[in-house]
């Protein structure tokens, strides 16, 4: 995958090609973890993703959402998490 970026709320600073990242739980509070990985295209529905899983946060506050991929659809996804 050329990008990865985790979501809660807002997007992480810095999507970089080849990034690695290890999504760590504190302890004392278990996360739901959502992995999306794929080409950033219309097709895959990623803005409903993106929209269902702000609802899940209002739920369970402590999910994350993982997104890796990139395709043509990067730019407007980083928007819209922001």
């Amino acid at each position: 995958m050329e990008a990865l970026w985790e979501a809660q709320n807002s997007c992480l600073p810095g999507l970089q090609k080849d990034c690695k990242t290890e999504v760590t739980k504190p302890a004392s509070s278990p996360v739901a973890l959502l992995v999306f990985a794929g080409r950033l295209v219309r097709e895959k529905g990623l803005f409903v993703l993106i929209h269902s899983f702000a609802r899940v946060l209002r739920t369970v506050p402590s999910a994350r959402l993982l997104i890796a991929g990139s395709g043509p659809l990067e730019p407007g996804l980083k928007i819209l998490i922001r």
